[in-house]
């Protein structure tokens, strides 16, 4: 039977971050236009609630990066941030291809151009 060492506190915190950037992106509209209407201020207002998301999630992270003890361990940090360069890496790839290759092709009429 497999050590379940979840952090349940860690968890709230998720579901409460992914929430804000929800409303993060929903209030988006809302700020650009109507500037200085009821809905302009409202917007700003949950846009400036929401706006722990960010941060939420990056102390999560570094909590993660924390052993029993609360150090930081070489061994973890080294395989956290190659996992983090291989994800970056990863995505910038897909961003490229399909916004320098893909894109073009169905939107631009066949032109590509390569200057990645």
């Amino acid at each position: 039977m497999e050590n379940n060492k979840r952090i349940y506190f860690l968890d709230v915190l998720r579901v409460i971050s992914c929430l804000a950037v929800i409303m993060i992106h929903a209030s988006a509209e809302y700020v650009v236009r109507d500037i200085g209407t009821i809905n302009f201020w409202i917007g700003n207002i949950f846009d400036g609630i929401s706006a722990i998301a960010v941060p939420i999630f990056i102390m999560i992270s570094g909590t993660l990066l924390l052993d029993e003890k609360y150090l930081y361990t070489k061994k973890k940090l080294i395989k956290h941030i190659s996992k983090m360069i291989l994800f970056f890496v990863f995505w910038s790839l897909v961003y490229c291809i399909i916004y320098k290759i893909i894109w073009p092709i169905f939107i631009g009429g066949g032109v590509i151009l390569l200057a990645l």
